[in-house]
C-alpha cells in the first residue's frame, strides 16, 4: 500500500485546527488519500510555472480515476490575504474543496482560504521545505503588512516522487530548513533553562530525535565540498540522491515529529523547528523588497542564519561550515547593511511573537553590540564579498 497515515485525529490536541500528513510514493497514492477525505469537486491552486504544470498533471492522475471532478485551476503570485479571499470566494461558488499544489505562497493562500471557507483543504507540497511541517500560524501580507491569520482544516499529501524530483535549487533550500533545526534546538534548551517556556519545556528526546537528519544533511554538504575541491567531480551530481533523500526524508520525520511527538504538551508548536536563524531570515524579508529576497530564498536565508548563529555560539567549525555551504551553492546576495540590520533587530522581532533566544538573550544582557554583529556578518555570511569591503 502506498499510503502511509501518519496520524489521526492530532486535531483533538490544539485549540486550533492541527493538518494531517499523509506519505505516498508516487502520484498513484494521491486518490486513495482524496477517496479516503473528500466526496466533491476540487478546484486546483498552484503556483506559476513549474508547479502550475505539477498540478495539471495532478488534475489528470485525479480526473482519470474518475470519482472526483477537477472544475478548475487558479494560480496565485503571493501569499497575500486578497488572494486568500479570492480562491475561498471561487471555492464556495464552484461548491468545491482546495487542492494545493506547491509550497511557500501556495500553502500559505490555500491555509488561510480553508479557514474562510471552513472546509477541510488538501496541500501537496511540490518542494522539500520546512513551510509545511506544522504551524497553524502563518503569516500573510495584507493592505502592505504583515498580519497573522489562524489557519485551519488542512491535510498534508507528501508525494516523495514529487519531492525528490524537484529542482536541486529547491533540494538546497529544504536542507537550509533541516539544518536550521540544529540551531533552534539551541534556544529552546536556553529559553527553558531560563524559565521562558514553561507550556513547552525543552526535551532531550524529541530534540536528539528531530536532529538526526539534519546533522546527515551537514555531513552530505561536507563530502560534496571535498569531492568538489580534490577535483574528483565538477559539481555534486554523483552525491545528489543521497542528500535528496536525506532532505526528503528529514522534512517528513519533522512532519511526524511536530503531529505526534509534540502531542503529549497539549499543543503544536514550531519551537524545536524555528529559532533566532528563522527569526533573523524574517527580519531580512521585512527589510528588503520581496524579489530581492525571494532571489535567494527562504530556505538559503535560513542557512545563512543558521551559519551566523554558529558563529555567534563560537563553533571553530563556523567557518567551515560556511565555506562548505557556498562550494554547494548556497548565497545570500542581499547586501550586507540589511543583514547587520536584520540580526539587530531579532530581539524585537522575537519579543513581538512571545519567543526567545540567544540574540534576545544577549541583548538583555547588553551583550549584542552593532561593531560585534558586522564582523559577524562580514566574516560569515553566505556571500562571495570580502570581509573586508566596506559595509554596503
Amino acid at each position: 500500500m502506498d499510503v502511509k497515515r501518519l496520524r489521526r485525529g492530532v486535531r483533538a490536541f490544539s485549540k486550533f485546527e492541527h493538518p494531517d500528513f499523509y506519505v505516498i510514493e508516487n502520484d498513484r497514492g494521491i486518490n486513495r488519500v482524496l477517496d479516503e477525505r473528500f466526496h466533491s469537486n476540487f478546484l486546483l491552486v498552484s503556483g506559476p510555472t513549474a508547479t502550475s504544470q505539477i498540478a495539471e498533471k495532478m488534475g489528470e492522475q485525479i480526473i482519470s480515476e474518475g470519482k472526483h471532478t477537477v472544475v478548475g485551476h487558479e494560480v496565485v503570485h503571493r501569499a497575500q490575504l486578497s488572494e486568500a479571499e479570492r480562491i475561498a470566494r471561487l471555492a464556495k461558488e464552484k461548491e468545491a474543496y482546495i487542492m494545493g499544489v506547491g509550497a511557500g505562497k501556495v500553502s500559505v493562500d490555500v491555509g488561510i482560504a480553508s479557514n474562510i471557507t471552513g472546509e477541510e483543504t488538501a496541500i501537496m507540497p511540490t518542494a522539500p521545505t520546512g513551510t509545511y511541517i506544522e504551524s497553524k500560524i502563518l503569516s500573510i501580507q495584507h493592505d502592505g503588512s504583515r498580519t497573522t491569520e489562524i489557519v485551519g482544516n488542512v491535510i498534508y499529501i507528501l508525494n516523495k516522487q514529487r519531492l525528490f524530483e524537484s529542482p536541486f535549487g529547491l533540494i538546497l533550500r529544504g536542507a537550509g530548513d533541516e539544518l536550521a533545526i540544529l540551531s533552534a534546538q539551541k534556544d529552546w534548551k536556553l529559553a527553558t533553562e531560563l524559565g521562558k517556556y514553561v507550556d513547552f519545556p525543552y526535551d532531550a528526546s524529541i530534540a536528539e530525535k528531530n536532529a538526526h537528519y539534519p546533522k546527515l544533511i551537514r555531513e552530505d554538504l561536507f563530502e560534496i565540498r571535498d569531492r568538489i575541491s580534490s577535483g574528483s567531480v565538477m559539481n555534486g551530481d554523483s552525491n545528489l540522491p543521497k542528500l535528496r533523500n536525506h532532505v526528503i526524508d528529514g522534512v517528513v520525520e519533522s512532519g511526524v515529529i511536530a503531529t505526534e511527538k509534540l502531542a503529549k504538551y497539549g499543543r503544536a508548536t514550531t519551537i524545536p523547528f524555528s529559532g533566532d536563524e528563522h527569526h533573523y531570515a524574517h527580519a531580512l524579508e521585512d527589510l528588503v523588497s520581496h524579489d530581492l529576497y525571494e532571489e535567494s530564498g527562504h530556505g538559503i536565508v535560513v542557512a545563512e542564519g543558521y551559519v551566523l548563529m554558529e558563529a555567534f555560539d563560537g563553533n571553530p567549525e563556523a567557518l567551515d561550515i560556511r565555506n562548505a555551504l557556498l562550494t554547494n551553492g548556497f548565497s545570500v546576495n542581499i547586501p550586507r547593511r540589511y543583514k547587520v540590520q536584520a540580526l539587530l533587530s531579532v530581539p524585537q522581532y522575537e519579543a513581538r511573537r512571545g519567543r526567545y533566544g540567544r540574540l534576545r538573550h544577549a541583548a538583555a544582557t547588553g551583550k549584542l553590540a552593532e561593531p560585534y554583529v558586522k564582523e559577524l556578518v562580514a566574516k560569515f555570511e553566505l556571500s562571495l564579498q570580502s570581509p573586508t569591503a566596506p559595509i554596503n
